[in-house]
């Protein structure tokens, strides 16, 4: 055997026999699985997804009740969840409707497997601020041609 090789055979013993604890992590952090935090408010579906991918209503909004349930739970439960389930028989009504909300602070909403979300669909729900002098609706091409910079003011 050549010194060459009997070199490699030692280095590749030393190896195997290196102490188990080199081998071992060395990350001794206990690990806790997260945890959904407690669901204050549950609400239930009323529409459904039409074949056409679309909910069963564009005008049957659930803003103020999905608003009301975010805000109650802001205020009775910190840390808490509103939770968006199916509703009706065998969850026939899977979809929710809405027009811009708030999630306050400390509030986490959770939509289940299954519901679906779906924002409106009428540009001027998505207004910020009134309209008036130098600024133009949401939605709208104008005369000023600035429907869209609304977003950047302050």
């Amino acid at each position: 055997m050549s010194a060459k090789s009997s070199a490699l055979s030692i280095l590749a013993t030393g190896l195997l026999v290196a102490p188990l604890s080199l081998l071992q992590a060395q990350d001794t952090r206990t690990v806790n699985q997260p945890t959904f935090p407690t669901t204050c408010t549950t609400l239930a579906a009323t529409q459904s997804i039409t074949t056409a991918g679309e909910p069963t209503s564009e005008t049957a909004f659930d803003t103020t009740r999905i608003q009301t349930a975010l805000s109650g739970a802001a205020a009775a439960c910190s840390g808490a969840t509103v939770e968006l389930t199916t509703g009706g028989t065998n969850g026939v009504y899977n979809a929710f409707l809405i027009n811009p909300i708030f999630i306050p602070s400390g509030v986490t909403l959770v939509v289940d497997a299954g519901v679906t979300v779906f924002g409106s669909r009428i540009p001027a729900d998505y207004q910020v601020g009134t309209v008036g002098t130098g600024q133009e609706q949401c939605g709208v091409v104008g005369t000023l041609g600035n429907a869209h910079h609304h977003w950047n003011e302050p």
